[in-house]
């Protein structure tokens, strides 16, 4: 059935899998909650409302396709994980509401995969709502994103923060684009520490407003 489901049940989860039927259905936790998995399919819309931890693995689209959606809450909110990544061969989607003014943050330890077949939208910024900063954090690692599913990868800005030196690092083999700062009015990269790498010509980023 369709609808809205909010669980307060527990603060920490082993892992969760979400079922939504034959339409779409929305899903959110009313608090700040934790777990070591999360398996969004079945049709399911996921609503980031509330800070929330995943120890490994963001998975969407095991079966049917599975949405990430970060909501308009009138505050903040962090989505944190090891790894994402998008699989089956269901349009598959994370992005942000096109409303309020919120500044939310999808932080990634690890790596992120676009499967073939498997994505259709990863938008974090939206053009007159919230925004999503992409933080590629982590004590150490050499991560990057996988983008086999070749759809377009639409940022608001990037915050670098993986390690305490530049052994640690993030690559972007794919390009992307990034909101304008005349648009946002910020420095549309942050680098606090970790190495970023941008290894494909396709990649322009203007980091001023001039």
């Amino acid at each position: 059935a369709n609808g809205t489901t909010v669980v307060n049940d527990f603060d920490e989860y082993p892992t969760f899998r979400t079922f939504g039927g034959n339409g779409n259905r929305f899903f959110q936790f009313g608090k700040e909650v934790s777990a070591k998995n999360m398996l969004i399919d079945n049709n399911v819309i996921f609503q980031v409302a509330h800070d929330l931890t995943i120890d490994s693995l963001v998975l969407l689209g095991q079966n049917q396709d599975g949405i990430i959606e970060f909501i308009d809450v009138g505050a903040n909110v962090t989505l944190e994980c090891t790894d994402i990544r998008m699989t089956g061969s269901d349009p598959n989607v994370i992005s942000v509401q096109n409303a309020g003014s919120d500044i939310h943050t999808l932080r990634v330890k690890g790596n992120i995969t676009l499967d073939a077949s498997s994505a259709l939208i990863f938008d974090l910024a939206s053009a007159s709502g919230s925004n999503v900063i992409l933080e590629l954090g982590g004590d150490s690692g050499t991560n990057s994103i996988t983008n086999n599913a070749g759809i377009p990868i639409d940022l608001y800005k990037i915050k670098m923060n993986k390690g305490s030196d530049t052994n640690s690092s993030f690559t972007f083999p794919t390009s992307f684009t990034l909101t304008h700062p005349s648009v946002s009015g910020i420095q549309p990269i942050e680098i606090v520490n970790g190495l970023l790498i941008l290894n494909d010509a396709g990649i322009d980023v203007n980091l001023t407003d001039e």
